[in-house]
């Protein structure tokens, strides 16, 4: 920094993360200041001296998210079952990729620590409905905060069979 002789500054940072480590005088001195590491999303603040001031930006920190299950089994009547998304203060996710029997009722998104209420609808087949996948993103699996979540549903009782000799066949269930 520099000033004229005999006018005294100081520097002072508008964030918390920024700290400054040596930098007042008057006339010519450095500047030193610490960044501290960033776990969340990206952040801006400045340091000022006097009238000057410098503007510090610092990238995403490299978010994490984790979730209270990675897997939902729903009843044949359907229903509502819900997930708790843990992630840094300021990281943001989603909820995509849902198959067309589950809607969200609430927390399609956020940031930070939420909700995700997801809600089935009744399964009148005979067949379970089965989504999940290994890889978030691919098509296959539920992906909450970039989190891959299987999800099931029992059909109804039965077994699938095929009928009909010469006709298209059918889904019917078996007698018991």
């Amino acid at each position: 920094m520099v000033s004229p002789s005999g006018c005294a500054w100081t520097l002072a940072s508008s964030a918390h993360w920024i700290t400054v480590t040596s930098g007042a005088g008057p006339g010519v001195a450095p500047l030193s200041i610490g960044v501290a590491a960033n776990a969340g999303a990206a952040r801006t603040g400045t340091i000022t001296a006097g009238s000057a001031s410098i503007s510090i930006s610092q990238a995403e920190g490299g978010c994490t998210y984790s979730l209270s299950t990675n897997s939902l089994t729903f009843p044949q009547a359907g229903g509502r079952l819900s997930i708790d998304v843990t992630a840094g203060a300021g990281c943001q996710w989603t909820v995509a990729q849902l198959p067309l029997w589950l809607t969200v009722t609430s927390g399609a998104d956020g940031v930070g620590n939420g909700t995700v209420s997801l809600e089935a609808a009744p399964n009148l087949f005979p067949g379970n409905r089965t989504i999940s996948s290994e890889y978030p993103g691919i098509p296959g699996a539920i992906d909450v905060a970039n989190n891959s979540v299987a999800a099931s549903q029992t059909g109804t009782s039965g077994d699938v069979t095929l009928r009909g000799a010469g006709a298209p066949p059918a889904l019917l269930p078996r007698p018991h």
